[in-house]
């Protein structure tokens, strides 16, 4: 009785190895056939037993001798088919409770001493009036604070921050942003208000984990459509700036749930009103020291809305009452 193997090419190291040990075994098999078959013994069940017994042990011995290199075969196949370790970015983000958890540095000074453990800059309040190209070489760096100082310009080093999350540069002296803003990719909230920033750059729409944008009293006379592309963003401040009207291109924002448009006395309500009605998810609305003396109708588009802050305007109980009749799930605060 013999076992044959027949048009069997290995290919890899694994498939040898298996190759190596059925061999062993068919030779093993054969040799102890002939032996049954010499002494003329029926191969019955006690038969197979006196062949099965040392063909395990020579199986084990087998396995022992051969299993480094299948080991490494089997790893090297899974390797090939598992998905690959994800080694993303991502992967080094903090949360925001880490992140107040983590050591502020006070000073640039004292983090470029140890640049690969700054998540956290805290600088404000220093007489800062620009901010050195050197911060470029914190790349782990994910929460800057830079409020109240007196910095002119945001330098174009800032955007060789790739982890940056949190951006407050609020009650500086900026007048613009420049294009490499839109390279802080991870950017989740940016704090600008109390400076006197004029227009925003075509780049504002790279930010695309923006959740959070500030741009109270500054001197904004448009918003930049480009806006509208930032589909995380769920809240943007406009309170204190020129404004006479809001882009079209705003409506598609379904993301946003909360808009600041206080004291823009030159805000066109109507339009206004109208192109927020398309926001499907818009459910507050700050409209506070608008010099409102005349509730629109159009108002009623904002059937969604859950709160409307009318603080600051000269409403006479009339209107207000119109206000109250035209949106009558809302919370209105007068």
């Amino acid at each position: 009785m013999h076992l044959k193997i027949t048009n069997y090419k290995p290919q890899s190291l694994l498939t040898r190895f298996y190759c190596k040990k059925r061999l062993l075994l068919q030779n093993t098999f054969n040799i102890y056939s002939k032996v049954a078959m010499t002494q003329n013994e029926e191969v019955g069940i006690m038969g197979y037993v006196r062949i099965a017994i040392p063909l395990l042990l020579g199986v084990i011995l087998v396995v022992f001798l051969f299993i480094p290199s299948a080991f490494e075969a089997a790893t090297t196949t899974l390797k090939s088919v598992l998905p690959k370790k994800n080694t993303s970015p991502e992967m080094g983000m903090f949360t925001w409770e880490e992140l107040g958890q983590s050591k502020a540095f006070k000073s640039l000074h004292e983090a470029l001493k140890n640049t690969d453990e700054v998540r956290v800059l805290d600088m404000r309040e220093q007489q800062i009036i620009e901010v050195p190209a050197e911060i470029a070489k914190l790349k782990k760096l994910q929460l800057l604070e830079l409020q109240n100082n007196k910095i002119e310009y945001i330098a174009k080093e800032f955007g060789e921050l790739p982890f940056l999350q949190y951006l407050y540069l609020s009650k500086n002296l900026i007048t613009s942003l420049p294009p490499e803003i839109g390279q802080m990719k991870y950017l989740k909230r940016l704090e600008l208000s109390g400076n006197r920033i004029r227009l925003l750059p075509d780049e504002i729409s790279n930010l695309r984990h923006l959740e959070v944008l500030d741009l109270r009293n500054n001197q904004l006379l448009s918003i930049n459509p480009k806006l509208s592309e930032n589909y995380n963003l769920q809240i943007l401040y406009l309170r204190g700036n020129r404004l006479t009207k809001i882009p079209q291109e705003l409506s598609r924002m379904d993301s946003l749930r909360h808009i600041d448009l206080s004291n823009n006395k030159n805000l066109n309500l109507r339009e206004t009103f109208l192109i927020l009605a398309k926001m499907p998810n818009i459910q507050n609305l700050d409209l506070s020291d608008m010099a409102i003396q005349i509730i629109p109708k159009e108002i009623a588009e904002l059937r969604k809305l859950k709160r409307l802050i009318l603080r600051g305007n000269k409403l006479s109980r009339a209107e207000r009452q119109n206000a109250q009749n035209f949106l009558p799930n809302t919370t209105i605060e007068f």
